[in-house]
């Protein structure tokens, strides 16, 4: 390629610059600067399911997923095939090409019976895992252990107790990370008249995990189900069920904020009067957080929605419920995940097939549009569990005979990258010459002269306006690349 200086525009005429081509690229074609300083052709790569990777576990609960790195997560369940009392276990999948390899199972230590077994990565190489269980003598205590990651093996640390008492968590979203070092985990006391709690866990470079005093968020023997996400290191947003007798149960959400080991509440507000008991919860930035849940749970049939909370300090404002699925097979918890500040994505059961499904929504201040649900396992999936990164797509973890995952990569386009149309075609690997921004090319056509085309997802130039201006067109076949309207 040429100096630098050979890349501002020149004021009049062509402005041509050689490139190496990736791909074969026709005369004509929009094409795209790559960080290697090749250009390729901009293309629209539609989404695009794996192939399940199934795991040696045998279980109830499961595969919950947490990524420590874009290309690396680690998945949690609990192993029914490992002792006769079932055990937590982790394992770590690692992800290329969309396709997905798991490393060897490792116990976590587990009392019998663990229950809600859920993994939070706090870091690229640590974890802390988490459950209820009832081992001798046999009290449903809540327990934590932190475990270290170096390739695909894992070294678990001692089991450390946070909540000593009769306690419960729910299946899902009931644990945050906070920074690489912290966390925080939301409960229902139910040895403290089930005062609905949540407590900072630290864990330190030899996984040794403890845990501060715990703080009440809603009042005794009125609250199930807690969820919590993290908006910042210092800010976390908690949702749960209000369970008044004789009810209804109403969706709860409130902002805590933590300093100096502590954590305050502001005022809490209702996102549901209708019987809600099965919720996810997540933040997509410092300032925003999306709950999925199911309404209605004694109607029929069943609904499940997605709201949108704006925050301003502790103050929620909410927008208004947008429905994903309706109905819903029996009562089943979804599960909602981060995509970008502006969208998310939410697994749960399909209607009519009880089939895995996901469903990506878009957001745009408060409200909510939904793009067409999307089968990913087509059998009767009962829980499900995802995280994403744009270099492995969505994960998911959901629970069949053994626990399986697969990913999701969404559609992409690299038409940011737009670098200018190739005067001639180029082979692969070849040189060939490229007119840039700034300069009039005049290998397209098509065009009706004085009006502004775009370059589309898919490589080709429309009227029709994109995020990518391509210029303004002088002829049917010349365009002034990169004018301004």
């Amino acid at each position: 390629m040429s100096n630098l200086s050979d890349l501002l525009p020149a004021g009049a005429g062509g402005k041509q610059v050689d490139f190496v081509a990736t791909g074969t690229l026709p005369s004509g074609q929009a094409v795209a600067l790559k960080t290697d300083g090749t250009v390729e052709a901009v293309v629209d790569v539609p989404a695009s399911l794996g192939t399940p990777v199934t795991t040696t576990f045998a279980g109830s609960e499961g595969l919950y997923v947490s990524m420590l790195t874009s290309t690396t997560f680690v998945g949690s369940g609990r192993d029914d095939a490992a002792v006769a009392v079932g055990a937590g276990t982790c394992v770590i999948g690692t992800v290329s090409g969309g396709a997905i390899t798991f490393g060897t199972k490792v116990l976590a230590g587990t009392l019998g019976y663990p229950s809600y077994p859920q993994v939070v990565a706090l870091s690229a190489t640590q974890f802390v895992f988490l459950y209820t269980g009832s081992g001798p003598p046999y009290i449903v205590s809540g327990t934590a252990v932190g475990a270290t990651v170096s390739g695909t093996s894992i070294t678990f640390g001692a089991l450390t107790t946070f909540e000593a008492g009769s306690t419960s968590i729910n299946t899902v979203s009931a644990c945050t990370r906070l920074s690489d070092t912290t966390f925080v985990i939301v409960l229902t006391d139910a040895s403290d008249s089930a005062n609905a709690k949540a407590i900072i866990g630290t864990i330190d470079a030899s996984n040794v995990v403890s845990f501060g005093s715990p703080y009440t968020f809603a009042t005794a023997n009125s609250s199930l189900y807690a969820v919590v996400t993290a908006l910042s290191s210092t800010k976390l947003a908690i949702a749960w069920s209000d369970t008044p007798s004789p009810g209804p149960e109403e969706g709860m959400v409130v902002i805590g904020t933590v300093s100096a080991g502590t954590i305050s509440f502001g005022t809490a507000v209702v996102f549901t009067a209708q019987y809600m008991v099965r919720q996810s919860i997540v933040a997509l930035s410092e300032t925003k957080f999306v709950i999925a849940y199911q309404e209605d749970r004694t109607a029929s049939p069943l609904i499940q929605r997605a709201i949108v909370g704006s925050v301003s300090g502790t103050t929620i404002t909410l927008g208004s419920p947008a429905t994903y699925v309706d109905p819903v097979y029996a009562n089943r918890w979804p599960f909602v995940l981060k995509l970008s500040e502006s969208t998310f994505c939410v697994l749960f059961m399909a209607s009519t097939t009880h089939y895995g499904a996901l469903r990506i929504g878009t957001v745009s201040g408060t409200s909510i549009t939904y793009d067409t649900v999307v089968i990913y396992n087509s059998a009767t999936t009962f829980g499900a569990y995802g995280e994403y990164s744009a270099a492995s797509g969505i994960v998911i973890g959901y629970d069949v005979t053994n626990f399986t995952g697969v990913t999701y990569s969404l559609s992409s386009t690299n038409n940011t990258d737009f670098v200018g149309i190739t005067d001639e075609a180029i082979s692969s690997a070849a040189t060939g010459s490229v007119t840039i921004k700034g300069g009039i090319s005049s290998t397209v056509t098509g065009l009706t002269p004085n009006l502004s085309y775009y370059v589309q997802d898919d490589g080709t130039l429309s009227t029709v306006t994109s995020t990518v201006l391509a210029g303004k067109a002088l002829s049917p076949t010349s365009i002034n690349l990169d004018y301004t309207t």
